[in-house]
């Protein structure tokens, strides 16, 4: 069994570490705006009403 040299990859380039910085950029707006992504029409999911009692109702 032979083992590669451990050599570091080569080095990007300006043009592709600005794309991936880009991509990033768009990930994160992404994530950062889950409701723009949703569909208009779509209602809200509605809150149960039933998962407030559940506190009141613990024993202490």
């Amino acid at each position: 069994m032979t083992t590669l040299p451990r050599t570091a990859p080569d080095t990007p380039t300006a043009e592709t570490i600005d794309l991936w910085s880009r991509q990033m950029i768009e990930m994160q707006k992404m994530l950062l705006q889950p409701a723009l992504l949703q569909d208009r029409t779509e209602p809200a999911p509605k809150v149960e009403e039933a998962d407030d009692d559940m506190w009141d109702n613990m024993p202490v």
